[in-house]
């Protein structure tokens, strides 16, 4: 099982993994807050805050009227290696509107879940499979308390900062 510390909803503060500081060169959508939520292990989801990138250039209280932002959610099952490493089965992908023109929608509205039947093909095993205990995909945990979380990810490489 997960150690009970690490149990919770941690913000993204730093990265050095190229798939994460890359996501703000789409030309279209920002990248805002980063979250990893393990409220609920052996379930890990990872959430990404994304808005217009037009929105960027209108005055704040332009750009506050027209306010329109999504979460993107990737959901992920955890499999215990060791004390330090996780496994993971990537499973779906979902999302869910924060606000639309100016108004806040919450997370009331979650879209439903889509199977990721492409993660075999790439050799990270679909839901039930054995991917979490010897597959490719997994972090370290290289340092945990009650208010950080610093984990380091298998290729492409990386660590994140987390509180």
């Amino acid at each position: 099982a997960l150690s009970p510390s690490i149990v919770g909803l941690w913000e993204l503060l730093y990265a050095s993994a190229t798939d994460v500081s890359s996501l703000n060169a789409n030309p279209f959508f920002a990248c805002g807050s980063i979250f990893q939520d393990i409220r609920s292990p052996p379930e890990i989801v990872n959430m990404i805050d994304v808005a217009p990138r037009a929105l960027s250039i209108l005055p704040p209280s332009a750009a506050a009227a027209v306010d329109t932002a999504f979460r993107l959610k990737v959901f992920t099952r955890a499999v215990v290696r060791s004390q330090t490493r996780v496994g993971l089965v990537f499973e779906s992908i979902g999302g869910a509107p924060l606000s639309v023109l100016g108004q806040t929608i919450g997370a009331a509205i979650d879209l439903p879940k889509l199977p990721l039947p492409l993660a075999a093909l790439s050799g990270i095993a679909a839901a039930g499979g054995e991917a979490g205990s010897s597959g490719p995909g997994y972090f370290d945990i290289t340092y945990l308390d009650e208010d950080m979380l610093i984990i380091r990810q298998n290729a492409p490489g990386g660590y994140f900062v987390q509180s």
